[in-house]
């Protein structure tokens, strides 16, 4: 029974509980046993279970009102009685006693000082979930039931009054609050994608949260509210001048307003990537406009073409900021064009073929390649356009711009395929291929000849 978890205690006082019988007399026998005082009274190990024991205690004399509420205005052992966490372990006590009047004053009184509704909720398991990087514990201050009853200003509320004084033990229960929030949104969206804004407000923690549990919801196929999700994106990129927020970017170690704007081009990004959902052309609008707006600081982004003796220029797109911002701005030109006539011969705005062509005026690397690699979806979306770079595509050579060429050959040559129907537009690109080879492992060299001989002896 001396077990180091408590699990057999804690089994044991969840069976009182829940049992028919009234176990009062058992617990007034043993409360003054050192050993089980201590337990209950003096540490932090019970949770839930202590909980729905303490609601069973009714019809308390004088005396045994007294004893009890002795026993926990004593508090944790803590080198402070007043600190944080002792106050909050009082109140849950407290909680779980209210519908006694002298412990519902007592209630009352120390919510009036945390100014959060605490409550004993499930004790901490041994589980990997509960920690966070740093292995320190997460614990909730909200029960699961707690979490999905209260209000998104509610919640918010809640968080400020924990992020504003980051003391260890506030630590961990923010920690534990966004874990649980997150497994909730994942579990409930449409209760709080209706309700988003009031996270606004909300410690930039929390906000980190719902971009990555929208993530997790791209992920899982689910369905949710995307114009309210659209709309909370607006109102926070509104919040900053990402001018000064983009500049001072440095590596991160605490999540910053600039961190939550690479968080929101990689939320998007990825569900234009997921082609099981399906968002109706307004939705689809609305994330244009969002990708156009976002593309616009461009210039701010950190840079990550660092290393120009590596020319696998693809792999460098993939894993720079403007590379994914593109990337997610043409698969939401593809979504968009889903919803046109397929026979139309042009199937972009003309503000996308302005973008496109200033991307390429200010010889943005990223650009090059993903235009390469994505070659059939602005076939798709222009053809004439797209013939039209075609042709002058090999010229960059001539314009000292091997770099831009290089990428864009290379961002061809990872295609799916390499298109061999257009051998007469890039017949000069392959020529100048085997003459001025790109520094990528052989790789566009080897799936021209691959795919050329494929094609002949097909």
């Amino acid at each position: 029974m001396d077990d180091e978890y408590f699990y057999f205690k804690k089994l044991y006082l969840y069976i009182c509980a829940e049992s028919k019988n009234n176990y009062n007399n058992v617990f007034w026998k043993n409360i003054s046993n050192d050993d089980i005082n201590w337990i209950i009274f003096e540490g932090l190990f019970f949770g839930d279970e202590l909980k729905h024991f303490l609601n069973k205690l009714k019809n308390l004399n004088h005396n045994q009102i007294e004893k009890l509420m002795g026993f926990i205005e004593r508090g944790p052992q803590l080198n402070n009685n007043e600190d944080d966490i002792s106050l909050q372990w009082k109140q849950r006590l407290y909680a779980a006693l209210i519908h006694i009047p002298e412990f519902k004053q007592k209630h009352a009184y120390y919510l009036n000082k945390t100014k959060i509704d605490y409550v004993l909720t499930p004790a901490v398991l041994y589980n990997s979930s509960l920690f966070n990087e740093d292995g320190n514990t997460a614990i909730s201050p909200l029960s699961d039931n707690e979490l999905l009853i209260k209000s998104s200003s509610e919640i918010v509320k809640i968080s400020k009054s924990l992020d504003k004084d980051k003391t260890p033990e506030n630590n961990i229960y923010i920690n534990g609050l966004l874990q649980s929030f997150r497994r909730f949104i994942i579990q409930y969206p449409e209760k709080y994608f209706e309700d988003l804004m009031p996270f606004l407000d909300a410690p930039i923690s929390m906000i980190s949260t719902i971009f990555l549990s929208f993530q997790d919801l791209n992920r899982s196929n689910k369905d949710f509210n995307i114009g309210m999700f659209n709309e909370f994106v607006k109102s926070y990129l509104d919040l900053h001048k990402w001018e000064n927020e983009l500049i001072n970017y440095s590596p991160r170690e605490y999540i910053t307003p600039s961190f939550i704007f690479y968080e929101i081009y990689s939320s998007y990004r990825e569900l234009m990537r997921n082609n099981s959902i399906k968002l109706n052309i307004n939705s689809l609008n609305e994330i244009r406009n969002i990708l156009l707006n976002i593309i616009q600081f461009r210039k701010y982004l950190k840079d990550e073409v660092l290393n120009l003796e590596d020319e696998d220029y693809l792999n460098i797109t993939i894993n720079s900021p403007i590379g994914n911002i593109i990337e997610a701005y043409i698969f939401c030109l593809r979504k968009l064009s889903e919803h046109l006539d397929k026979n139309d011969q042009v199937k972009w705005k003309v503000e996308d073929r302005i973008l496109f062509n200033c991307l390429l005026k200010e010889e943005v690397i990223q650009i090059y390649s993903l235009l390469g690699f994505h070659i059939n979806l602005f076939f798709w979306f222009d053809k004439k356009w797209s013939i039209d770079f075609l042709k002058k595509s090999n010229k960059l050579l001539a314009k000292d711009k091997k770099v831009l060429w290089k990428a864009f050959v290379n961002g061809y040559m990872w295609n799916g395929r390499v298109f061999i129907d257009l051998y007469e537009l890039m017949h000069d690109n392959y020529v100048s291929l085997f003459d001025k080879p790109i520094n990528d492992n052989g790789h566009s060299i080897k799936k021209f000849t691959h795919s050329f001989i494929s094609r002949i002896f097909k």
